[in-house]
């Protein structure tokens, strides 16, 4: 029987590079090789395309592979021209597409889409690269509680800063904005409460849309967990429920993964991720490993329902 060629893609020209690279090279290592033949793609900073090391644009890729296992992260600017070579040669492609990363990559436009569908996002005002930031950062402190979280919009969604003070503000927005890619930033009302996570995998166990066990976030910075979580059972029927809702109102494919914080006034969306970090002791593995999901299974499975 001849191996299914996959063609794991990686890097891209984002501020996620890194972890796309992390991603893919965890896709390389367990996908088993006595079952797929496993070509490396790579999507270097500056835009060119490599195929096992030599340059080669995605267009040309219909003879080379099967599958395109998609490990980039964020946004995925620049990535739709291939993405459309890919659907016009006919390649079946992991995980979900251009448009609904790049929902899921812009915090401002998620969070219309997700009050849209009746979830809760903190309160937040919205600073552009050109505003007034003096008067930006008074609209916050009149309309929004202490303390404040400022991130940026659209760039890495694991840069956030924790603010007590207007002129904190303005040095965190400062900081934010020191990366060339980012136009606008938020500043939002910091919920005090839990961090969870809960997370969608396609056509598994019976359902369309299964609900991951939910992970209690312990220690967002270095990554402590506990899964499933400490959660009474109608908060972590929520947060699933909650979960569902957000990877359908983004349009996401395959799989995704949705963080919320538990204040005393309900179940908010921090943000949403069309496409998780895949390691092995990343959060949403973690969480399918727990539903009984080997790390090179979910891997297999993710393979399995782009083939379909």
């Amino acid at each position: 029987m001849a191996k299914i060629r996959v063609g794991v893609l990686r890097g891209g020209p984002y501020s996620e590079f890194e972890a796309s690279l992390q991603s893919g090279a965890n896709a390389l290592k367990y996908l088993p090789r006595n079952k797929y033949e496993l070509k490396d793609i790579l999507w270097t900073k500056d835009g060119i395309w490599h195929l096992d090391g030599f340059p080669l644009p995605p267009e040309k890729l219909a003879h080379k592979i099967d599958v395109v296992f998609n490990a980039l992260h964020g946004r995925l600017k620049g990535y739709k021209k291939a993405e459309q070579s890919f659907k016009t040669l006919g390649l079946p492609v992991t995980g979900s597409d251009a448009v609904s990363a790049a929902a899921a990559g812009n915090k401002i436009i998620s969070r219309k889409i997700f009050e849209s569908h009746g979830l809760k996002v903190p309160h937040a005002v919205v600073v552009s690269r050109l505003s007034d930031r003096k008067k930006m950062v008074s609209t916050a402190r009149e309309t929004l509680f202490p303390w404040w979280v400022i991130k940026p919009a659209q760039a890495n969604s694991a840069l956030q800063i924790l603010a007590k003070s207007e002129p904190e503000i303005v040095r965190a927005l400062d900081k934010i904005f020191e990366t060339p890619d980012c136009k606008e930033a938020l500043i939002e009302e910091n919920l005090d409460g839990r961090v969870a996570s809960g997370g969608v995998l396609e056509n598994f166990h019976g359902q369309k849309y299964y609900a991951l066990p939910v992970v209690e976030i312990c220690d967002p910075k270095r990554g402590g967990m506990i899964c499933p979580g400490r959660f009474d059972k109608a908060t972590t029927d929520k947060i699933k429920e909650s979960s569902i809702v957000a990877h359908q109102a983004l349009g996401c494919r395959h799989y995704s993964r949705t963080e919320f914080t538990l204040s005393k006034r309900g179940i908010y969306i921090n943000k949403a991720n069309a496409l998780p970090k895949l390691t092995p002791e990343a959060c949403y593995p973690e969480a399918a490993n727990v539903a009984g999901l080997s790390f090179k299974g979910l891997l297999e499975h993710l393979i399995s329902e782009a083939r379909k």
